[in-house]
Parts: structure tokens; sequence; C-alpha cells
């Protein structure tokens, strides 16, 4: 798994190697993203999209 930016400098996630396999068996289309962090914490959270 890899988060890059896209082109309007969201965060992507990528997937490869099993993990895309494993995604591809269960119907996942999208995995969205959203990370924030300050001087002392870092948060995230993940939404997974089947279509």
């Amino acid at each position: 798994m890899e988060i890059i930016n896209n082109s309007a400098g969201a965060p992507q996630v990528v997937l490869g190697g099993s993990a895309k396999k494993h995604a591809n068996d269960c119907g996942i289309t999208e995995i969205q993203v959203s990370l924030t962090h300050s001087r002392d914490y870092a948060a995230a959270n993940a939404v997974v999209i089947a279509g």
C-alpha cells in the first residue's frame, strides 16, 4: 500500500501485489483516505467503497 498525492494534491491509496488482488476479489473499487497532523499527533481515516 502506498499513499500518493493525486493531481489535485489529495491523498490517494495505491494498492499492489496481494493487497490489490484481495481488494479486487472483495469487489473494492476505491479507498478514500483523509490525513491530518499537528506537531504532536497524526490521524488518518479510510473509507472502503465496494461496488
